[in-house]
Parts: C-alpha cells; sequence; structure tokens
C-alpha cells in the first residue's frame, strides 16, 4: 500500500512537472506570438525589407524570414504614391508584383509597400518646378557654403513638393537639389558641384544635407545626390516622414532608400541602406 501511494505520488508530481513546462512553453510561444504580431515591415522602392520593432529599424536578412513575410503577409501597396490593393507580395525578375487576375501585376516607382499594426499614409504629391522665389529661398542656406543658384544653373536632379507636413494647416516645402556634375558660378568665376536638402517651414526650417565642392577641391568621395520618393505617416507618427533615395555617379550607388522621421522637434534619418550604413 505504501508502495502504491509512493507511486501515485511520484506519477502527480512527474504530471505537475510535465503540465508546468507546457503552461511555460506555450506562455513563451505566446508571447512570441505577440512580439511578432507587433512588429511591422516595410518596403521602399528596392528589394531591401526593413522591421520595425518598438522603434527600431532594422534590415531583415534572413532570407528563409523573408520568405515566409511573403508567404504569410498581407502587404498595403502603394504605387507612385497612391494606395493600390492590400494583397500579398512578390519578388519577381528584380520587381515588385502582386498576384491578380492578370497573373502578377508589376508596381510601378516609387513604391511602398507596409504590414503590421495599423496603417501607414501616403501622401499623393507631385513634384514642383523651382520658382524665382525657391532660388531666394535656397540661397539662404547654400550661401553658407559659398556658393548660389539661380535659373541659369546646371542640375542633375531638381526636386520640390509641397505638403502639409506637420499637421500644422500650413504647407511646408521640401527641396532636394542636386548637380553631380560641374557647373558655372558667375559670383565665384568657378565650375563646382552641389546638393542641398532642404526642409523649409517660415518658422522652423532644416538643412538636412548641404555639400559644396569646388572643381580644384580634391574629394576622395563625390556628391550624393537625393531624390524624393515619397511622403509618409506611419502607425503612431505625429508628423508625416520622408523617403529619399541617395544617389551616386559612376555607377558607385544606384539605390539607397532613406528614410527621415520628425524626432525631437527635427528630422531625423532613422534608417538607410546597407551600403550606407557599412
Amino acid at each position: 500500500m505504501k508502495k502504491y501511494n509512493r507511486e501515485i505520488k511520484i506519477t502527480v508530481f512527474l504530471v505537475s512537472i510535465s503540465v508546468l513546462i507546457l503552461v511555460i512553453l506555450g506562455g513563451f510561444f505566446l508571447y512570441q506570438h505577440i512580439q511578432e504580431e507587433n512588429k511591422a515591415y516595410l518596403l521602399l522602392y528596392d528589394n531591401n525589407i526593413w522591421e520595425i520593432d518598438n522603434g527600431n529599424i532594422t534590415d531583415v536578412i534572413d532570407q528563409n524570414k523573408i520568405n515566409d513575410l511573403l508567404r504569410t503577409k498581407e502587404f498595403e501597396i502603394y504605387s507612385q504614391n497612391q494606395f493600390v490593393t492590400k494583397s500579398k507580395i512578390q519578388f519577381i525578375n528584380s520587381t515588385w508584383k502582386y498576384p491578380s487576375n492578370k497573373g502578377a501585376t508589376f508596381i510601378k516607382y516609387p513604391m511602398v509597400a507596409y504590414t503590421g499594426p495599423g496603417s501607414i499614409e501616403v501622401a499623393n504629391t507631385k513634384i514642383e518646378t523651382l520658382e524665382e522665389k525657391d532660388y531666394e529661398i535656397l540661397n539662404q542656406f547654400t550661401k553658407e557654403k559659398g556658393y548660389t543658384l539661380d535659373q541659369n544653373t546646371n542640375f542633375t536632379y531638381v526636386e520640390k513638393t509641397s505638403f502639409d507636413f506637420d499637421l500644422d494647416g500650413k504647407e511646408e516645402t521640401f527641396y532636394a537639389v542636386t548637380n553631380l556634375y560641374d557647373s558655372y558660378d558667375e559670383i565665384t568665376e568657378e565650375t563646382r558641384s552641389f546638393q542641398i536638402v532642404l526642409y523649409y517651414d517660415e518658422e522652423n526650417s532644416q538643412v538636412l544635407s548641404n555639400d559644396y565642392v569646388p572643381k580644384n577641391e580634391e574629394r576622395k568621395d563625390n556628391i550624393t545626390a537625393h531624390q524624393i520618393i515619397s511622403i509618409i505617416k506611419l502607425p503612431n507618427e505625429e508628423k508625416y516622414g520622408i523617403v529619399l533615395n541617395k544617389y551616386k555617379s559612376m555607377g558607385e550607388l544606384n539605390i539607397c532608400p532613406t528614410l527621415y522621421l520628425y524626432q525631437n522637434d527635427h528630422y531625423e534619418q532613422v534608417k538607410t541602406c546597407k551600403e550606407m550604413e557599412s
């Protein structure tokens, strides 16, 4: 009888331990599931996928994870700053596509795709032409570097877009102006290359980048151009951010999506391509 009771106690103990282990494992996997569900994923312009986890943005480099995301997740897809559909997404022959009754539909650039908690907003803005007042605005900041711009200036890229970035009811202007090659400056009587990225707000302007290289100055690197891709508002962000593509000539760097978000009262670069981070 004593032996029988002892066996029962051992059995109960082992069963209790087993149940406890199952509860712990179940809780762990539930926690992992909740953590994964709280993560978001963002695709911008190229074949890189970014993971957003509690405000931190990193590259997804594990190919198995990438395959799993593309197999299981539906993305909000924006093409040329307009919402297209919510669908699974595929990377086929170096382009992003989504399944449709036509088989697979190509997503025209610029593109943004998002999956995760909440929804993103993508502003349907257009690239505008520089006017005389824009040169006056830009020159307030280029003069600090020793160069000025006018209607005769040669540009590789000249991009301007206006939008209410900070949701105060008034439009601000974002400029991305670059000349990768030599351009003559009548004031300094020399040729030079330059670039400036400017967020212009009458009350709180900010230069994100400003570079100037006289022709006779030796530089180990060259000017980095910036192109405006999209203006986006991520979930839980109070203001709109901007996505730029960084570009260098001579094939050194062609596609490099870079995200700026409004943090600590100014725009900060929160993520760029692996090539620029290394």
